[in-house]
């Protein structure tokens, strides 16, 4: 299979894609332009696009014919070792990243801390098993997903060649629809042991249900690669517009009046299980692309993605550790009109890894090509250096998880029990209030409460300019609380959502975290054993 130039300009857009919505989501800002990054086309993003392409191509260039299923199953496995490779250093630096905020900036730790639970609360069990591809941290669960699809390929391309293909299809097809009965419970007993107290994150992608996105895609590589087949057809074309055309019209409320609602849409679209409407939708798109690449091959092409879309791995690892780097100078200015900029400043630098590794294997080949007739200890000397490298690079990352925190919740229980008769008052400051003469609602909940019900602690609402300065909520006993505020405009007395259940309305929650939907008490609860003051930023999406 030749290289498509095409391809490497599409990976490279899903890039930029997935490294905006991530600098978005992980410094829990928002922007218009989300509307264009966000599943603009139908029930599939970014990552979705991203995976078929990888298996596509996965399916194709391990497939040739040229190679034995011996050198397929070696080219492979080391590959899947590179990946695991890129992953170890992507966490390592993240790990010291976080230890550097949590000795240096509370704030940027607090931001950081939010998205890797585990590695905060007991780190060097957490680290081992993320070492092992246990644990995840957000965002960084994608290339530990690529070293089990790298290992599985070999079996995947040896059934093909055998003529096994609908059987591995149907196989996965079964796993597929059995993932939403397999639960991370179920696979606790395996870990458990290594580290019982650890919040493990064992990632957003549910890997037996998107097993079958790869599956299905490397077999149409191989397909390609190895069979002349005719997959064009003006009524399967048609057919792929009509049914592009109305989920995009579904999902942007077309159909409201006939009982149809974009919500509906969105709960059909699970993405961590990839519900079969992700499915459909990603695949009329690939062959209405796949049309338009066979009859205008370069009308697709864009020279500065298809450079990045060319260093993928090198990429999406730079942009791993990027994401995380930026995140807490992204948090202090995400309700700032410099905030999208910075974002667009971030994305550009995804071009720095595809130069440097560009420009490494030119000068590796010009070093190479001098000193090909003349023996020297230069390549014993780099071997040296990288070893020196990974054993600092160790030693760093033990350092850090030295100096991380242990959370031992207990000593705060004991604590509230031993000082159970006091009371001390709350001062809640609320900053980033547009400037709207609506009221700002403060809610606090105790621990046992609801986030989804009514605060039974306390509820008032203020003025902007009173939250502004911070209000004081009496004297309240000692005990774990969470503060929820919102901007109310329309004065309804409630958060007002669209027709995907977006807030249209300002809010936020106590500790700030980071948001990917709804939050869980954990993540906005805090300890109020004192004379406290919690400041809350105004987030509107």
């Amino acid at each position: 299979m030749k290289r498509i130039p095409a391809l490497d300009s599409l990976r490279g857009l899903l890039l930029l894609l997935m490294t905006f919505n991530h600098l978005i989501w992980i410094s829990g800002g928002s922007t218009w332009l989300q509307r264009f990054t966000l599943q603009p086309f139908g029930q599939f993003g970014a990552a979705e696009g991203f995976v078929f392409i990888s298996g596509l191509l996965a399916g194709a260039l391990y497939s040739r014919s040229t190679l034995s299923e011996t050198e397929t199953r070696q080219k492979a496995h080391r590959r899947a070792l590179t990946i695991y490779g890129y992953h170890l250093v992507c966490l390592g630096v993240i790990v010291v990243w976080l230890a550097l905020a949590y000795v240096f900036s509370p704030m940027a730790y607090g931001v950081l801390s939010a998205n890797t639970s585990g590695l905060v609360s007991d780190p060097l069990p957490a680290l081992l098993l993320s070492v092992l591809l246990i644990n995840k941290p957000f965002y960084l669960d994608i290339l530990p997903l690529y070293v089990m699809f790298m290992l599985l390929l070999p079996m995947l391309v040896a059934a093909y060649r055998r003529g096994w293909m609908g059987y591995v299809v149907a196989a996965s097809v079964g796993l597929w629809l059995m993932s939403g009965w397999i639960s991370d419970a179920m696979l606790t007993p395996l870990y458990g042991w290594v580290a019982p107290n650890v919040p493990v994150q064992t990632g957003f992608f549910d890997p037996t249900a998107w097993q079958l996105l790869f599956v299905l895609s490397s077999a149409l590589g191989f397909a390609c690669q190895n069979r002349t087949f005719r997959w064009q057809h003006p009524a399967l074309t048609v057919l792929c517009v009509f049914i592009a055309g109305f989920i995009m019209a579904a999902q942007n409320g077309l159909f409201w009046d006939w009982g149809l609602k974009p919500m509906t849409i969105y709960q059909l679209g699970d993405k961590p299980e990839l519900a079969w409407i992700r499915l459909l939708s990603l695949g009329v798109w690939v062959y209405l692309i796949a049309c338009v690449i066979h009859r205008f091959p370069q009308a697709l092409v864009w020279r500065p993605l298809s450079y990045i879309g060319r260093h993928s791995l090198q990429v999406f690892s730079f942009q791993s550790v990027l994401i995380y780097l930026a995140a807490p100078w992204l948090f202090m200015v995400r309700t700032e009109s410099a905030y999208l900029w910075l974002v667009v400043l971030c994305c550009a630098s995804l071009w720095l890894p595809a130069w440097y590794r560009t420009h490494r294997s030119q000068s590796v080949s010009a070093a190479e090509a001098s000193t090909a007739s003349v023996p020297t200890r230069s390549a014993s000397t780099a071997s040296v250096t990288r070893i020196g490298m990974r054993l600092a690079g160790v030693c760093a990352v033990l350092v850090a998880v030295s100096v991380l925190p242990t959370v031992v919740k207990t000593d705060t229980d004991a604590l509230i029990v031993q000082d159970s008769q006091a009371h001390y008052p709350l001062t809640v400051k609320v900053n980033g209030v547009r400037d709207e003469d609506a009221p700002v609602v403060v809610a606090v909940y105790a621990e046992t409460d609801s986030l989804n019900g009514e605060a039974s602690v306390f509820t008032q609402a203020y003025s902007r300019a009173e939250v502004s300065e911070g209000v004081v909520i009496g004297d309240l006993p000692v005990g774990y609380y969470a503060v929820y505020v919102y901007h109310d405009s329309d004065n309804n007395q409630t958060l007002s959502v669209d027709s995907r259940q977006m807030p249209v309305e300002g809010l936020g929650f106590s500790n700030n975290p980071t948001l990917m939907g709804p939050p869980t008490m954990e993540q906005v609860k805090f300890a109020h054993t004192q004379a406290q003051q919690h400041s809350v930023m105004m987030a509107y999406y």
